[in-house]
């Protein structure tokens, strides 16, 4: 007996029970009184508050129980049932109804629409300082070793090569200041790139693409190239239960590794916690780990 089959046989067997208070009530299994489903199926409802992600799955009958049947093989006999649905996006759900005689044969298909992915506002606040008009500062995390680095995928990003401790000074990583602000109530907010005091950006070797290009020493070597302050958004997205970064095309996020996250810059998440950042980008061939500290957190332990 497969799992669903057999939260299914449990809800009769409680339906019957809850139903049967002697046998006198309960009476012979008549199974002409086996609800039918076409009696209910414009009674069974599923309804979103979008405002909240809460999701309600009710049967409007007193004379009956609902049997939700999930995706996942799960199953409850709770009316007014209600669940938090985090991501965006179209999802259906079965339902059968039950009663002391047994339980429908047939069921309804519900499908119901999630219009926008709920971030957690820890999350919010974590990244930007609160979920008012408020923002944060980042650096580089460069006193621990494993703050930068490259790596085959998101599972490893730093396993080819890890940065130690303070490895890149001098080449203007260290000095960059990178400001997520929130001044809306969706899952974006303002983003400032200060390449800090000596106003150059830290760039791959490989990278001949303008702007960067002109400052490309063509010897094999990483380069530094002059840019100013850039002001543009950041936007947290899901892609199943991964949390993204992602900003507008042309971003500047502290390094330049190649023309895709140039052209892309989207970071997958590993950890975000009110003190620091450890996140990837990956372009289908090399990842590479890029962790910010809280500035304040930064400047405590000078």
């Amino acid at each position: 007996m497969n799992k669903t089959l057999f939260n299914v046989f449990c809800i009769i067997v409680f339906s019957m029970t809850l139903f049967a208070c002697t046998e006198k009530d309960y009476g012979d299994a008549d199974q002409t009184k086996v609800p039918s489903i076409s009696n209910y199926k414009d009674i069974i409802t599923a309804t979103v508050d979008q405002s909240t992600n809460l999701v309600t799955l009710k049967l409007d009958s007193k004379g009956a129980m609902p049997v939700w049947i999930f995706e996942d093989g799960t199953t409850s006999n709770q009316n007014d049932y209600q669940m938090t649905v985090r991501l965006a996006g179209t999802y259906t759900i079965e339902a059968k109804v039950s009663n002391k005689y047994g339980i429908s044969d047939g069921s309804v298909t519900l499908t119901y629409t999630i219009n926008n992915t709920l971030v957690d506002k820890d999350i919010i606040t974590n990244l930007c300082g609160g979920t008012g008009t408020s923002s944060k500062q980042w650096v580089w995390n460069s006193k621990a070793d494993g703050h930068f680095g490259c790596g085959e995928n998101y599972l490893n990003p730093a396993g080819w090569w890890s940065c130690a401790a303070n490895g890149k000074a001098g080449v203007g990583m260290y000095d960059d200041i990178f400001t997520f602000g929130y001044n809306s109530s969706g899952i974006s907010g303002s983003y400032t790139y200060d390449p800090g005091t000596g106003k150059t950006i830290y760039v791959n070797s490989g990278c001949t693409f303008a702007p960067f290009n002109a400052y490309n020493t063509n010897d094999g070597q990483d380069y530094q190239a002059t840019v100013d302050v850039q002001n543009t958004t950041w936007t947290l997205s899901y892609e199943g239960s991964d949390l993204y970064l992602t900003f507008p095309a042309g971003t500047m996020v502290g390094y330049i590794p190649n023309a895709y996250t140039y052209n892309t810059p989207k970071f997958k998440i590993i950890a975000l916690t009110s003190n620091k950042i450890t996140m990837a980008t990956y372009n289908g061939s090399i990842a590479w780990k890029y962790e910010f500290l809280s500035k304040e957190v930064f400047d405590s332990s000078n």
